[in-house]
């Protein structure tokens, strides 16, 4: 069979546990794959960003103590925005497709400048 595409990233909603908020991302693929669901709290965030080290690449603010739900809403767009731009852009996809939870050797790398849809 052949390796499916990632069509979609989606940052879902988000969910608060123990004082931490994580952002759910939901991975879509074609083929008629299961879509992939994983949380990550921003901090496993952070840590993509910085390994995958994509010039130009800009990242959310960090966080702030005592955040509402609007700042996490607008935190999760932002987060989506950042996934989408960095599948886009980076040439080694491994740390990112480790980050959502995608088989590697399942999926096919789409060129450079093929974008992943909203």
């Amino acid at each position: 069979m052949a390796p499916a595409t990632i069509t979609s990233v989606l940052v879902t909603g988000h969910d608060d546990n123990l004082g931490h908020t994580r952002y759910r991302v939901e991975t879509l693929l074609d083929r008629g794959s299961p879509s992939v669901v994983v949380s990550r709290r921003f901090s496993a965030w952070l840590f993509l960003h910085r390994s995958v080290a994509l010039p130009g690449l800009g990242f959310p603010d960090r966080k702030r103590l005592f955040h509402g739900e609007r700042v996490k809403q607008k935190r999760a767009a932002l987060l989506q925005g950042y996934l989408r731009q960095a599948l886009t852009i980076s040439r080694d996809h491994s740390q990112l497709y480790s980050f959502l939870g995608v088989d590697a050797s399942a999926v096919e790398t789409p060129p450079a400048d093929e974008t992943v849809r909203p």
